[in-house]
């Protein structure tokens, strides 16, 4: 399945899965990178190709107390940024939980960088 964005040279794909976002029906691929969250729907006939929807900053992602405002509750995961807060339902909940720590190590790692 051909992606229709790129990655930098620095940025690494870190998890990737299916989701539903807000109330929405559409299932969406979510692609975690080291810089930012994707999430694409997948369109055409054969649903190989993929349109974007929605993507976040990693830096975007508001920050309280030294912790990433991230809230995992079940299958469930919120996400707060600077330009829009975003739910996300997972399958279960330990893929939820994998997501969510993988998206905090990211953060807490890019913000420790100093480049």
């Amino acid at each position: 399945i051909m992606r229709h964005f790129k990655l930098w040279p620095d940025e690494t794909i870190l998890h990737e899965s299916m989701v539903t976002a807000d109330s929405g029906r559409d299932n969406l691929l979510l692609t975690l990178t080291s810089r930012k969250i994707l999430l694409e729907k997948r369109k055409g006939i054969f649903k190989k190709d993929r349109e974007h929807i929605h993507s976040i900053d990693l830096h975007s992602i508001k920050i309280y107390y030294e912790t990433p405002q991230i809230k995992q509750n079940g299958a469930i995961v919120e996400i707060q940024s600077t330009h829009s807060n975003l739910k996300l339902t997972f399958s279960d909940a330990t893929e939820a939980r994998k997501f969510s720590s993988k998206t905090i190590e990211a953060i807490i790692e890019k913000r420790s960088d100093p480049s």
